[in-house]
């Protein structure tokens, strides 16, 4: 019989949640990630959302002003380790 995730049991509450609010699905491959949303972020802060969910920060066009655009849509599901590349605009 097919198992499916219980999202009622996956609720911690009252408390944090142990992967600090990340979500991360390990399976039998590769674990996979959610692509955090970068657009309106710093380049410190898009970097440090990128590191603190596994992921790598690629080219970087431009380096002062926001983040307008990112490589991979948000909320894409990669392997950890995957390069995303930003694009920010003065």
């Amino acid at each position: 019989m097919a198992k499916f995730l219980d999202l009622a049991r996956c609720v911690w509450a009252g408390s944090k949640n142990p992967d600090d609010g990340r979500l991360v699905l390990k399976g039998l491959s590769k674990t996979q990630i959610v692509t955090p949303q970068l657009i309106g972020l710093t380049l410190a802060q898009a970097t440090n959302a990128l590191q603190s969910a596994g992921l790598v920060l690629g080219t970087v066009t431009l380096t002062t002003g926001p983040v307008t655009a990112q490589s991979t849509a948000v909320y894409t599901m990669v392997n950890r380790g995957t390069v995303i590349n930003i694009t920010l605009t003065t």
